[in-house]
């Protein structure tokens, strides 16, 4: 697990990212970047829910203003280290429309 995530999450998102910037360019990426935190903070919330029903739940985790804060840092370190995944894949979005011309 690298970040928390497993790696199938993290093969995801690498390719939403390269696929959405390929096609789209600038506007694909920031269309792979919401549909990153929609699915990062849906994990969160499953596995933070999963933890509160537990039987020996001790109130931490919650879902608190903190928790929002969590998930917000967290995606902005994933999207921001999917970056340069995006601008390559933007690259190739150049070159396969230069290509067409």
């Amino acid at each position: 697990m690298f970040f928390g995530y497993e790696f199938y999450y993290w093969l995801g998102w690498f390719v939403i990212t390269v696929l959405a910037a390929k096609k789209y360019g600038y506007l694909g990426l920031f269309i792979a970047h919401l549909i990153i935190f929609v699915s990062v903070f849906v994990s969160d919330l499953h596995y933070v829910s999963q933890i509160m029903s537990q039987p020996e739940w001790d109130g931490n985790p919650d879902l608190d203003i903190t928790f929002l804060l969590g998930v917000i840092f967290r995606t902005a370190v994933i999207n921001g280290l999917l970056l340069p995944v995006g601008v390559l894949g933007k690259y190739f979005h150049n070159k396969v429309n230069a290509a067409e011309v």
